[in-house]
C-alpha cells in the first residue's frame, strides 16, 4: 500500500511539478498558424523568430534564428501581444550572452533556453508571474556560463539576490544559476521549496 501511494505521488508529481500550472495552459496551439518574423534588435542585429498563436490569442515565440549576443525578446508583433517563449526555443546557441524579455512577458515553458554556452544574464520583466518562470523541470538548463538572472525592481512575485531568483516572499529557490563559481552555498533563513 505505502508502496502505491508513493508511485501515485511520484506520476502526480511529473504532471504538475511544485504545484506549478500545467504547461498545457500556456502552450502554443499546435493546429495555429505560423509565422516568422524578422525584428530589430538594439544592437542592430537581426532576430528571426518563429510565433505561433495560442489559445488566449496571443503569440508564442517557439523558435529562434540568428547571431546576437544580446537578445531582446518582444512584448509584441504588428500589434498583438507576445505571451512568452515556448519549449526548446533557443537550444544550442553558442553567440548569446544576455536575453532580455521584454515588459509584457509572462512565460518561460520547459527548456525553452538550453544549451547556450555562452549566456551569462537572462533579465526578467516585472510582468513575469512565479508560475511563469520554472514551470515543469525549468526553463533554462545546461547552460554553464548563465551568473545572473535579474528581475525588474516592480516585480510583485520574483526577486533576485546575487542573481539567484527567488520568490518575491523568500520562500522558494526557483532558480541557481549554473554558472555561478561557488562551491558551497548557504541556503538563505525561512526557504522552504526549493
Amino acid at each position: 500500500m505505502k508502496k502505491k501511494i508513493v508511485s501515485i505521488i511520484m506520476a502526480l508529481s511529473f504532471i504538475c511539478p511544485g504545484g506549478m500550472y500545467p504547461p498545457a495552459e500556456i502552450r502554443a496551439d499546435e493546429t495555429a498558424t505560423e509565422v516568422t518574423a524578422e525584428i530589430g534588435q538594439d544592437d542592430g542585429q537581426k532576430a528571426e523568430f518563429t510565433l505561433q498563436i495560442n489559445v488566449d490569442g496571443d503569440y508564442v515565440i517557439t523558435g529562434y534564428e540568428g547571431n546576437a549576443e544580446y537578445l531582446e525578446i518582444p512584448s509584441e508583433y504588428n500589434g498583438r501581444k507576445i505571451a512568452g517563449l515556448g519549449q526548446e526555443v533557443i537550444t544550442f546557441n553558442k553567440e548569446l550572452k544576455e536575453i532580455t524579455l521584454a515588459e509584457g512577458n509572462q512565460f518561460m515553458a520547459n527548456s525553452c533556453i538550453s544549451e547556450c554556452d555562452n549566456l551569462e544574464t537572462i533579465n526578467l520583466p516585472s510582468t513575469m508571474p512565479e508560475y511563469g518562470f520554472g514551470l515543469g523541470y525549468g526553463p533554462v538548463m545546461y547552460c554553464s556560463s548563465l551568473t545572473k538572472i535579474n528581475v525588474a525592481e516592480n516585480n510583485k512575485e520574483l526577486k533576485s539576490v546575487d542573481g539567484i531568483l527567488f520568490s518575491k516572499d523568500m520562500k522558494t529557490i526557483m532558480c541557481y544559476p549554473a554558472g555561478i563559481p561557488d562551491t558551497s552555498y548557504i541556503i538563505p533563513e525561512g526557504i522552504e521549496n526549493i
